[in-house]
């Protein structure tokens, strides 16, 4: 964020340092953020983490900051009766390569042909 180096409380831990985040990128709405210490996400207080490293809150560190993103929504689910082991496409250029179609091979033995919106065909 900044070349300067910052005077942190150790006290904080994701939500306080991505408070200061959001404030020093002047950002609005305000979003979340991971932090990373030594290429290890950042869990529970920046003292304990500091702890854990054998370092005091007098040392200098470098937290680097990703955006926190939401996990993935499922959009839908296919229906079989077991795992799916394997899955083949169209090969381009053939000539159902146009409609799209997956075979998936489930583990029970069974294959099972879908179309491109994922309803079985």
């Amino acid at each position: 964020v900044s070349d300067p180096p910052l005077d942190l409380p150790p006290r904080l831990s994701r939500y306080g340092l991505s408070e200061v985040v959001n404030h020093l990128l002047g950002a609005s709405p305000a979003r979340p953020f991971d932090f990373l210490l030594d290429g290890e996400l950042l869990r529970g207080s920046l003292g304990k983490a500091l702890a854990a490293r054998g370092l005091s809150g007098e040392s200098t560190i470098t937290l680097e900051y990703i955006e926190l993103l939401a996990p993935p929504q499922p959009r839908g689910e296919a229906l079989v009766p077991d795992w799916i082991s394997s899955l083949a496409l169209a090969a381009p250029g053939s000539s159902v390569a146009s409609s799209n179609p997956v075979l998936s091979g489930c583990y029970d033995g069974a294959a099972y042909l879908w179309d491109a919106s994922g309803v079985q065909a």
